[in-house]
């Protein structure tokens, strides 16, 4: 037998498995526990009908733990509604509004806008609520091995 390699036996033995990693040591128990679907923290008072409903999406997907993303998910629903105030007056007073001097120039909010969807771009990535974050590689890989 050559030298590095274990008996069969012994690898099935010591080896990866369910709570135990590669050396045969006892992993730790999970600290995180995941809130069960539909169990939603309370809803901050204010929101309105497109908050509310971004709330629950949001809260539906089972990683989020309230006690660490509560503010930012609260953050990120008032921007949806912000977002949508500011396009409705863009849409009532136009992409072009009169400056201060009389001359016509690009309504400032919509500035804002762009600002506010960067925003609303990098918490939807740290929640992994885009198809690029939902979808791991190895995911993919596994998934284009069972089709083949």
């Amino acid at each position: 037998m050559t030298r590095g390699v274990k008996a069969p036996e012994h690898a099935r033995r010591i080896g990866r498995r369910p709570g135990v990693d590669a050396g045969g040591n006892k992993l730790p128990e999970p600290v995180v526990t995941l809130v069960p679907a539909g169990n939603f923290p309370a809803m901050p008072p204010g929101l309105g009908k497109l908050g509310r409903e971004s709330w629950e999406r949001i809260w539906s997907i089972e990683w989020m733990l309230p006690a660490f993303d509560i503010a930012a998910v609260t953050r990120l629903c008032e921007m949806y509604e912000e977002r949508e105030a500011m396009r409705a007056t863009i849409a009532e007073e136009g992409w072009m509004v009169d400056g201060s001097k009389g001359q016509r120039r690009a309504n400032p909010l919509i500035d804002r806008v762009y600002k506010i969807d960067h925003e609303v771009r990098l918490l939807e990535c740290e929640f992994g609520y885009n198809e690029v974050r939902r979808v791991s590689k190895l995911d993919e890989m596994m998934r284009r091995q069972k089709e083949a």
